[in-house]
Protein backbone atom coordinates (compact mmCIF):
# COMPACT_ATOMS: atom_id res chain seq x y z
CA UNK A 1 0.00 0.00 0.00
CA UNK A 2 1.24 3.46 -0.91
CA UNK A 3 -1.22 6.36 -0.60
CA UNK A 4 -1.18 10.10 -0.05
CA UNK A 5 -3.25 11.64 2.72
CA UNK A 6 -4.96 13.96 0.24
CA UNK A 7 -6.31 10.95 -1.67
CA UNK A 8 -8.11 9.50 1.38
CA UNK A 9 -11.33 10.56 3.10
CA UNK A 10 -10.96 11.55 6.78
CA UNK A 11 -12.34 8.26 8.13
CA UNK A 12 -9.79 6.24 6.12
CA UNK A 13 -6.94 8.46 7.33
CA UNK A 14 -8.12 8.00 10.93
CA UNK A 15 -8.26 4.22 10.61
CA UNK A 16 -4.82 4.02 8.99
CA UNK A 17 -3.15 6.54 11.30
CA UNK A 18 -4.45 4.95 14.52
CA UNK A 19 -3.02 1.60 13.46
CA UNK A 20 0.34 2.96 12.30
CA UNK A 21 1.21 5.09 15.34
CA UNK A 22 1.28 2.26 17.88
CA UNK A 23 1.34 1.30 20.64
CA UNK A 24 -0.08 4.42 22.28
CA UNK A 25 -0.17 4.51 26.09
CA UNK A 26 -3.56 5.20 27.62
CA UNK A 27 -4.18 7.76 30.33
CA UNK A 28 -7.17 8.34 32.55
CA UNK A 29 -7.03 12.10 33.03
CA UNK A 30 -8.59 13.48 36.19
CA UNK A 31 -9.75 17.09 36.43
CA UNK A 32 -12.00 19.12 38.72
CA UNK A 33 -15.26 20.36 37.21
CA UNK A 34 -16.76 23.78 37.86
CA UNK A 35 -19.50 22.19 39.97
CA UNK A 36 -16.91 20.51 42.19
CA UNK A 37 -17.38 17.07 40.62
CA UNK A 38 -14.32 15.17 39.42
CA UNK A 39 -14.17 14.26 35.73
CA UNK A 40 -12.26 11.17 34.58
CA UNK A 41 -11.68 10.64 30.86
CA UNK A 42 -9.46 8.32 28.79
CA UNK A 43 -6.87 9.60 26.30
CA UNK A 44 -4.46 7.79 24.00
CA UNK A 45 -3.37 10.97 22.20
CA UNK A 46 -0.83 11.99 24.83
CA UNK A 47 2.95 11.84 24.94
CA UNK A 48 6.15 12.93 26.65
CA UNK A 49 7.32 16.22 25.11
CA UNK A 50 10.35 16.91 27.30
CA UNK A 51 12.33 15.17 30.04
CA UNK A 52 13.67 18.16 32.03
CA UNK A 53 11.40 19.88 32.69
CA UNK A 54 8.98 16.96 32.42
CA UNK A 55 6.39 18.11 29.88
CA UNK A 56 3.42 16.03 28.76
CA UNK A 57 1.17 16.85 25.82
CA UNK A 58 -2.48 15.88 25.36
CA UNK A 59 -4.35 16.36 22.10
CA UNK A 60 -7.99 17.50 22.23
CA UNK A 61 -10.30 17.31 19.24
CA UNK A 62 -12.94 20.00 18.93
CA UNK A 63 -16.40 19.26 20.30
CA UNK A 64 -19.48 21.34 19.52
CA UNK A 65 -21.17 23.31 20.93
CA UNK A 66 -18.87 23.31 23.98
CA UNK A 67 -15.32 22.02 24.51
CA UNK A 68 -14.72 18.67 26.20
CA UNK A 69 -15.13 18.74 29.96
CA UNK A 70 -11.49 17.74 30.52
CA UNK A 71 -10.18 20.56 28.34
CA UNK A 72 -12.48 23.17 29.90
CA UNK A 73 -11.50 22.02 33.40
CA UNK A 74 -7.76 22.18 32.64
CA UNK A 75 -8.01 25.69 31.21
CA UNK A 76 -10.09 26.90 34.16
CA UNK A 77 -8.08 25.32 37.00
CA UNK A 78 -4.62 25.10 35.41
CA UNK A 79 -4.18 21.57 36.77
CA UNK A 80 -4.79 17.95 35.82
CA UNK A 81 -3.50 14.47 36.60
CA UNK A 82 -2.48 11.62 34.31
CA UNK A 83 -3.20 8.10 35.60
CA UNK A 84 -1.71 5.10 33.77
CA UNK A 85 -4.10 2.24 33.04
CA UNK A 86 -3.43 -1.43 33.93
CA UNK A 87 -5.15 -4.41 32.29
CA UNK A 88 -7.39 -4.80 35.33
CA UNK A 89 -8.95 -1.37 34.63
CA UNK A 90 -9.48 -1.82 30.87
CA UNK A 91 -13.27 -2.12 31.13
CA UNK A 92 -13.41 0.81 33.56
CA UNK A 93 -11.29 2.90 31.20
CA UNK A 94 -13.71 2.16 28.37
CA UNK A 95 -16.70 3.06 30.51
CA UNK A 96 -15.03 6.35 31.51
CA UNK A 97 -15.40 7.52 27.90
CA UNK A 98 -19.14 7.95 28.44
CA UNK A 99 -19.96 11.60 29.19
CA UNK A 100 -22.00 11.95 32.38
CA UNK A 101 -22.01 15.53 33.67
CA UNK A 102 -24.12 15.07 36.79
CA UNK A 103 -22.10 12.45 38.69
CA UNK A 104 -18.70 12.41 40.33
CA UNK A 105 -16.71 9.98 38.17
CA UNK A 106 -14.96 8.34 41.11
CA UNK A 107 -18.37 7.20 42.35
CA UNK A 108 -19.70 6.37 38.88
CA UNK A 109 -16.69 4.22 37.98
CA UNK A 110 -16.24 2.78 41.50
CA UNK A 111 -12.68 4.06 41.78
CA UNK A 112 -10.83 5.28 44.85
CA UNK A 113 -9.73 8.91 45.09
CA UNK A 114 -6.22 9.58 46.37
CA UNK A 115 -4.27 12.80 46.85
CA UNK A 116 -0.98 14.31 45.73
CA UNK A 117 1.30 16.24 48.08
CA UNK A 118 1.83 19.33 45.91
CA UNK A 119 -1.26 19.48 43.73
CA UNK A 120 -4.98 19.89 44.29
CA UNK A 121 -5.55 17.41 41.46
CA UNK A 122 -6.60 13.95 42.56
CA UNK A 123 -5.29 10.58 41.42
CA UNK A 124 -6.81 7.13 41.01
CA UNK A 125 -5.55 4.79 43.73
CA UNK A 126 -6.15 1.69 41.59
CA UNK A 127 -3.78 2.97 38.89
CA UNK A 128 -0.16 1.84 39.36
CA UNK A 129 1.26 5.28 38.57
CA UNK A 130 0.02 8.84 38.25
CA UNK A 131 1.48 12.30 37.74
CA UNK A 132 0.17 15.69 38.68
CA UNK A 133 0.54 18.37 36.02
CA UNK A 134 0.40 22.16 35.90
CA UNK A 135 -0.84 23.76 32.68
CA UNK A 136 1.96 25.43 30.70
CA UNK A 137 0.09 26.48 27.58
CA UNK A 138 -2.44 25.47 24.94
CA UNK A 139 -1.64 25.52 21.23
CA UNK A 140 -4.26 25.71 18.47
CA UNK A 141 -3.17 23.31 15.72
CA UNK A 142 -5.25 24.88 12.94
CA UNK A 143 -6.34 23.99 10.32
CA UNK A 144 -6.82 20.75 12.26
CA UNK A 145 -9.67 21.09 14.74
CA UNK A 146 -7.29 20.12 17.52
CA UNK A 147 -5.76 21.87 20.51
CA UNK A 148 -2.57 20.65 22.16
CA UNK A 149 -2.43 21.02 25.93
CA UNK A 150 1.07 21.10 27.42
CA UNK A 151 1.48 20.41 31.11
CA UNK A 152 4.50 20.31 33.37
CA UNK A 153 4.69 17.31 35.68
CA UNK A 154 5.19 18.58 39.24
CA UNK A 155 4.76 15.30 41.11
CA UNK A 156 5.01 11.57 40.38
CA UNK A 157 3.16 8.94 42.40
CA UNK A 158 3.77 5.23 41.83
CA UNK A 159 2.90 2.18 43.88
CA UNK A 160 5.94 0.83 45.69
CA UNK A 161 5.52 -2.72 44.39
CA UNK A 162 6.15 -1.48 40.85
CA UNK A 163 9.24 0.63 41.65
CA UNK A 164 12.81 -0.68 41.42
CA UNK A 165 15.97 1.41 41.92
CA UNK A 166 14.13 4.71 41.45
CA UNK A 167 12.37 3.60 38.25
CA UNK A 168 8.88 2.37 37.45
CA UNK A 169 8.37 -1.13 36.01
CA UNK A 170 5.57 -0.91 33.38
CA UNK A 171 5.69 -4.64 32.66
CA UNK A 172 5.08 -5.58 36.29
CA UNK A 173 2.30 -2.98 36.44
CA UNK A 174 0.54 -4.61 33.47
CA UNK A 175 -0.12 -1.38 31.57
CA UNK A 176 -2.21 -1.37 28.41
CA UNK A 177 -1.94 0.60 25.18
CA UNK A 178 -4.09 1.38 22.17
CA UNK A 179 -3.27 -0.24 18.82
CA UNK A 180 -6.37 0.83 16.90
CA UNK A 181 -9.84 2.26 17.30
CA UNK A 182 -11.15 -0.70 19.32
CA UNK A 183 -7.99 -2.77 19.70
CA UNK A 184 -5.65 -2.84 22.69
CA UNK A 185 -2.42 -4.47 23.77
CA UNK A 186 -1.33 -5.30 27.30
CA UNK A 187 2.40 -5.20 27.96
CA UNK A 188 2.07 -8.87 28.90
CA UNK A 189 1.55 -9.49 25.18
CA UNK A 190 -2.22 -10.02 25.35
CA UNK A 191 -4.16 -8.38 22.50
CA UNK A 192 -7.85 -7.71 23.07
CA UNK A 193 -10.72 -5.66 21.69
CA UNK A 194 -13.42 -3.54 23.30
CA UNK A 195 -16.28 -1.73 21.54
CA UNK A 196 -16.28 2.05 21.61
CA UNK A 197 -18.52 3.56 24.28
CA UNK A 198 -18.65 7.02 22.68
CA UNK A 199 -19.65 8.63 19.40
Amino acid sequence: MHVTTESLPPERIARLWTTLLVPRPIALVTTLGESGLVNIAPFSSFACLSIVPAYVGISFGAREPAPKNTFANIVRTGEFAVNLVPRSLATTMNEAARVVDTTDDYARLRLTQAEFDRSSSTRIAECPASYACRLVRTIDLSPAKVTLVIGEVIEFAARDEFCVDGAFDPLAAGLISSIGVEDFLALSGEAFAMPRTYE
